[in-house]
């Protein structure tokens, strides 16, 4: 991924929207997935108490996510999800996770504990999306210190990411 002196705002993520045909036999470079993780790890988190079997059905898209449920006939899961990514919208960390993984779609999928691994090491600097990957992560760390308890998944340190 090449930096840019200026992407439009419309589409600063751009960059990890990849086509098949555009990715290396041995998979999408370690910075997309730095990038990508905290944003499937929210997403992971929100979905898979009405989902638990999300890996094995779905990609990264919470649309496509929606309509899996429903097309598996799980209209109560669907409800609960559409009501989970609704609320998702109501903040910019929300709103962040849900671009970066509707732009991740094509090889990003649900429901690995790789993406919480991931999540904590991601560093970015000078992207033009990174505003929106510090606020998918810090909505992932939020979660994932509520889930825990408090202290598990503090947000990585400010400097790393300046």
């Amino acid at each position: 991924m090449a930096d840019t002196d200026a992407a439009p705002a419309d589409d600063v993520l751009a960059e990890l929207r990849l086509a098949f045909w555009q990715i290396p036999l041995d998979g999408p470079p370690d910075e997309w997935y730095d990038a990508v993780a905290p944003s499937a790890a929210a997403l992971t988190r929100i979905v898979l108490p009405h989902f638990p079997d999300v890996a094995t059905y779905a990609r990264s898209s919470s649309d496509q996510v929606l309509e899996t449920l429903k097309r598996l006939g799980r209209h109560d899961a669907a409800d609960a999800v559409a009501a989970a990514v609704e609320t998702m919208r109501g903040s910019e960390g929300g709103r962040a996770v849900l671009a970066v993984c509707d732009a991740a779609y094509s090889m990003a999928v649900l429901g690995s504990s790789f993406w919480d691994e991931m999540a904590t090491y991601s560093v970015y600097k000078g992207k033009p999306y990174l505003p929106g990957l510090l606020a998918a992560s810090r909505f992932y760390h939020e979660l994932a210190s509520r889930e825990s308890g408090g202290g598990a998944a503090a947000a990585p340190p400010a400097a790393r990411h300046a």
